[in-house]
């Protein structure tokens, strides 16, 4: 249930520059007003990229890395679920902190990219602390467009230092988790008005 992503859309490119020789691609998360009162309504978060030269990520991370989600179960609205035009649901997956770090309060669980379905732009991850290798439930309140069809939101993780990270790398970018899902009117069943 990985994707392989780099934040935009809502996240708005800012510079790309080198530093202490690695490429970096700056984005601002615009989060909402849920925010602790330390930070202003938008920071920036560091993405790593990969060098155009050889397709390989610019730094070599270490193994396991300080912060890293992991995506264990859609706990709600599986893929592909079918919403009525306009309906509000749920949506909750569990993830598992499968870094080296302790998760706090100051990470956010945060929009990257797609269909935001009315959601917000960013919550806190957690308000309590989730140890490595501990698993949690994170979930947003989302409306289903009006217009029927296929719709995709994407949504990542960023921690402390204002840094995504969300669930891992892959050829240079971000892996986000999604949901997906399908607006349709309902139909009637058969001996039914």
């Amino acid at each position: 249930m990985l994707r392989y992503s780099s934040c935009s859309l809502n996240w708005q490119l800012r510079c790309v520059g080198l530093l202490a020789g690695a490429v970096l691609l700056v984005t601002a998360c615009q989060f909402d007003n849920r925010m602790p009162p330390s930070f202003s309504s938008s920071f920036f978060c560091v993405i790593p990229e990969n060098d155009p030269a050889t397709n390989e990520l610019t730094t070599t991370p270490p193994w396991p890395p300080c912060d890293l989600g992991i995506y264990v179960a859609d706990v709600t609205v599986p893929d592909g679920t079918t919403v009525a035009p306009g309906e509000t649901f749920v949506k909750t997956w569990r993830i598992s902190n499968g870094g080296t770090c302790t998760w706090t309060p100051d990470y956010w669980f945060v929009f990257a990219r797609g269909d935001q379905m009315a959601g917000p732009n960013a919550i806190a991850l957690t308000d309590d602390a989730v140890a490595p290798d501990e698993a949690i439930e994170v979930s947003v309140t989302l409306t289903a467009p009006k217009k029927e069809g296929r719709y995709e939101g994407e949504w990542t993780l960023c921690n402390a230092n204002k840094e995504a990270f969300g669930f891992g790398h892959g050829m240079g970018q971000l892996l986000n988790i999604w949901v997906r899902i399908e607006v349709a009117a309902p139909t009637a069943s058969p001996g039914q008005p």
